[in-house]
């Protein structure tokens, strides 16, 4: 995208003094072109929240890949083979091997044609370390509003931390 800064004059509020400010024009245009771009950027963080309740907590994945995945499907994740069939296996596999399991959106960011979400994952286990996980999942979407490519990088939870501050 191409933009440009402009000194433009600028006639303050009362309390400050007229004069001339610098503005980025590019984002200015933006957000008065932005109307049908943010409708774009809602639809698409809505399809994937909707998405990903039923493909993970309700383990429900194929009922999740025939609403809202797109005729073809690109996976970034090594553990998981590209195509919607693939993706049906592997969370009806996950869902056979791990019942219960359960994640929370914690964030929701969209640009373009990608939602991000910020996750965390819990995950039955006998183990404490291996329960909890933060998450991030990247989905592109098509032009139809479908998912089509997803990357994800997830990480342990640790039972301490070195600060007070928390994962999510």
């Amino acid at each position: 995208a191409s933009w440009a800064w402009q000194w433009v004059p600028f006639k303050g509020p009362i309390g400050l003094s007229p004069g001339r400010c610098r503005i980025d024009c590019g984002a200015i245009a933006t957000m008065f072109a932005g109307g049908a771009m943010t409708e774009q950027l809602e639809r698409n963080k809505k399809t994937v929240v909707d998405f990903y309740d039923p493909m993970f907590n309700q383990c429900r994945p194929a009922e999740a890949v025939r609403r809202f995945v797109g005729a073809q499907y690109v996976q970034h994740n090594p553990m998981v083979a590209d195509g919607r069939q693939a993706f049906i296996a592997y969370f009806e596999r996950m869902a056979e091997e791990f019942p219960g399991k359960h994640v929370s959106i914690k964030r929701v960011f969209a640009e373009g044609d990608h939602v991000i979400l910020h996750c965390h994952q819990e995950w039955p286990s006998d183990r404490d370390r291996d329960r909890n996980w933060a998450g991030i999942d990247i989905f592109r979407l098509d032009a139809d509003g479908k998912i089509v490519e997803h990357w994800d990088v997830l990480q342990k939870v640790p039972p301490q931390a070195a600060n007070t501050n928390t994962m999510f």
